[in-house]
């Protein structure tokens, strides 16, 4: 059967209306739900405003905030938290001190020395002046204590300037170094308290030379008792910035117990010796143990007694850091609540190159 004209335009005209009808309910707007008003107000009436309960929770709310006012005497709160962290800071630096304080020698034996950043920093540089405690010149850091620092200083010439540092910091001190030369800084420590008992303190009187207080306790019949020291430390290091000269030398900064380097180590020749002079209260001390550390090999000390006085002479046979150290024990002064004060002496610096001749020359 044949389709006609006819049936092509009533199907035309029916896809129209179709598509018509689709676009106007496209176009119409969506009908949304709308809450019915007079349903609310019946909802508050089933209710109640409920206005006496908000006024009761307001006015307990007020009343904790008056009772937490009193309390803190009405303090702001940037102050309340000002406060609570200057105590964690000073927590924080009584804890440092602490662990600075407790820092007594094993056998009690343990040695303070100044460790720089650098021993031969360039004009202009800033070094860090890190203070070491330990043995065989394997140290822990001892962080700035305001409360154990006697003196702390750098010296140059006739110039001498605190050396200043950041509470409870390591580097416990940093040194801007102005001008080419020999820099010397030192570091005094007050006294810092501590007991041992008898065996250990022997051993470690035994171990530093101290062979003068032991003598003294066997005379007194005390080696069978425990011993009450305050023990201060008195150390020394040397930096050279530039080219060394035989001019410049380590000088005396007043401590109690003072090592001083009679020749600058950095500009002394192959095969010479490092004289050296120990003094106490600005005094040759005769008599002391010296001992000499090298870090490469610290197993291989140099040792001497120092001479009426006061010194000592080593023949430094290798290069890199030294450390020269010496103890004085003496009675504590009266009321002092100790039986001995000790004073500990430290120098470091570093050698370039090692004082022994080359054979090949």
């Amino acid at each position: 059967m044949k389709e006609t004209s006819h049936d092509k335009n009533s199907l035309t005209r029916r896809l129209r209306r179709v598509c018509a009808a689709r676009r106007s309910v496209r176009q119409q707007p969506q009908q949304r739900h709308r809450a019915d008003p007079a349903a609310g107000r019946r909802r508050c009436e089933r209710l109640g405003d409920g206005s006496d309960r908000f006024r009761s929770r307001r006015d307990r709310a007020h009343r904790r905030y008056e009772r937490a006012s009193s309390r803190r005497g009405h303090q702001p709160a940037g102050e309340r938290r000002g406060r609570a962290g200057g105590h964690l800071r000073a927590h924080r630096l009584l804890a440092v001190a602490a662990l600075a304080l407790g820092a007594a020698p094993p056998l009690f034996a343990h040695d303070l020395w100044i460790e720089p950043t650098s021993f031969s920093p360039r004009a202009g540089e800033i070094v860090g002046v890190r203070l070491r405690v330990g043995m065989n010149l394997v140290g822990d850091p001892v962080p700035r204590v305001p409360a154990l620092v006697n003196q702390f200083v750098a010296a140059r010439a006739a110039e001498r300037k605190p050396v200043l540092g950041r509470d409870g910091g390591d580097p416990a001190g940093m040194l801007r170094v102005a001008l080419p030369g020999l820099q010397i800084i030192g570091y005094y420590s007050n006294p810092s308290r501590i007991e041992l008992p008898a065996e250990k303190f022997n051993a470690y009187l035994e171990e530093e030379g101290l062979d003068s207080v032991l003598a003294l306790r066997v005379l007194r019949k005390e080696t069978a008792a425990g011993a009450r020291e305050l023990y201060s430390r008195c150390a020394k290091s040397l930096l050279l910035s530039g080219s060394p000269s035989e001019a410049e030398g380590d000088r005396p900064l007043g401590f109690p117990l003072e090592l001083v380097a009679e020749r600058n180590p950095y500009a002394l020749p192959a095969g010479e010796d490092l004289p050296v002079r120990l003094t106490y209260q600005n005094r040759p001390l005769a008599g002391a143990l010296v001992v000499a550390i090298n870090r490469a090999d610290p197993a291989e000390r140099l040792s001497a007694r120092s001479d009426r006085d006061g010194r000592v002479r080593f023949r430094l046979r290798a290069s890199g850091m030294w450390l020269i150290k010496a103890v004085h024990m003496v009675p504590a002064p009266a009321g002092s609540d100790a039986d001995w004060s000790s004073y500990w002496a430290s120098l470091t610096f570093e050698s370039l190159r090692g004082s022994e001749p080359d054979p090949t020359r």
